[in-house]
Parts: C-alpha cells; sequence; structure tokens
C-alpha cells in the first residue's frame, strides 16, 4: 500500500479559499477516528457500553467511517451474542437496535437482531429482521 500512498497537503493548500473548511474537515475526521480507535479499544477490553458510547462519538463527527462499520458488527457479535448466552435476549435487541440507527447499512447486525428476536419467540419481528438482512446482503449465508 505505501509506494500507492499520497498527501493530503494538496487538499489543504489549493490556494482555491476552502483551506480553512478543508482544515476542519480533516479535523473532524482526526477526531472521529480516535473515538472509533478507543470504541476498537473499548471493545477488545470488554467494555461494551464505553465501545458503543466511543463509536457513537466518532460516527457523529464522520459518517462515512468504514472501520466503525466493522467494529459495530464486531461488538454486536461479542457483546450481543454474549447477552444471548447470559439468557438477556432484551439486552441483545437494545444493542442491536442501537446499532442499527448508528448505521442501518449493517446486514449481519439485521441477522442477529432476528435471532434475538427468535430467541424471545417473537417470529414475525424475526423474520422482518432476516428479510431487511438479506435485502441489504443477498449473500449472507446464514439466513438462506
Amino acid at each position: 500500500i505505501a509506494p500507492h500512498r499520497k498527501t493530503i497537503l494538496p487538499l489543504i493548500h489549493t490556494g482555491d479559499g476552502n483551506r480553512k473548511e478543508r482544515e476542519e474537515a480533516l479535523k473532524r475526521v482526526y477526531q472521529a477516528r480516535l473515538h472509533i480507535t478507543g470504541g476498537i479499544r473499548a471493545m477488545l477490553a470488554g467494555q461494551g457500553n464505553l465501545a458503543l458510547q466511543e463509536l457513537k462519538k466518532g460516527l457523529r463527527l464522520n459518517r462515512n467511517d468504514a472501520e466503525a462499520g466493522y467494529a459495530l458488527t464486531d461488538l454486536a457479535f461479542s457483546w450481543g451474542e454474549e447477552h444471548l448466552a447470559q439468557g438477556m435476549p432484551d439486552e441483545a435487541i437494545a444493542l442491536y437496535k442501537s446499532i442499527l440507527e448508528l448505521r442501518p447499512d449493517l446486514a449481519e447486525v439485521y441477522y442477529l437482531l432476528g435471532g434475538a428476536f427468535a430467541a424471545k419467540g417473537w417470529e414475525q419481528e424475526a423474520a422482518q429482521a432476516y428479510q431487511q438482512a438479506l435485502r441489504l446482503n443477498p449473500n449472507l449465508a446464514p439466513t438462506k
């Protein structure tokens, strides 16, 4: 990857009068990255609440951060599945819904939500969640 990397300085120093806007945008991206990295660290430390808070802060600053989507999916798998294993489907459902409010494009989280609904015996809700997962990702193998 290193040979293909390019400097970001031309984005800032273009002389077209938008330098301040670009600097502010880069600062937001940098701050978002700090929060998202903090969320990942918290998740790895088993601090699900803190992880979710940090990821939310990061996404507020940079809605398009790709790594945040991966981190939220990992959080759903780890922390949500832990809730289910402990017989706490309501907590898992709340977590999945909270994640989907942030990133409604995460097919895997809809799949997990379907499983949590099924654990409660809510067949219609489970079917809807599974259908949404398939709409977002037709290749999602576990739902086929």
